[in-house]
């Protein structure tokens, strides 16, 4: 039997700004610092989900 395999669908920075309630230049900061894990599809930064919500738990346990 195969199984289906669910695709995450991936966020731009801007998407990714608007769902951490941050602005972009934060998020791409994050990005070059090295906090936040990226993808390249082609020129295009994308994030998955699963990356953006590990980095604002890291940084809301830093915080404290």
């Amino acid at each position: 039997m195969t199984e289906s395999i669910k695709l995450a669908r991936y966020l731009t920075p801007s998407e990714a700004a608007d769902l951490a309630q941050l602005s972009r230049k934060t998020i791409l900061k994050a990005v070059r610092s090295g906090d936040l894990v990226a993808s390249r599809f082609g020129n295009r930064l994308r994030f998955s989900p699963d990356a953006l919500r590990a980095w604002l738990e890291r940084a809301e346990g830093g915080s404290r």
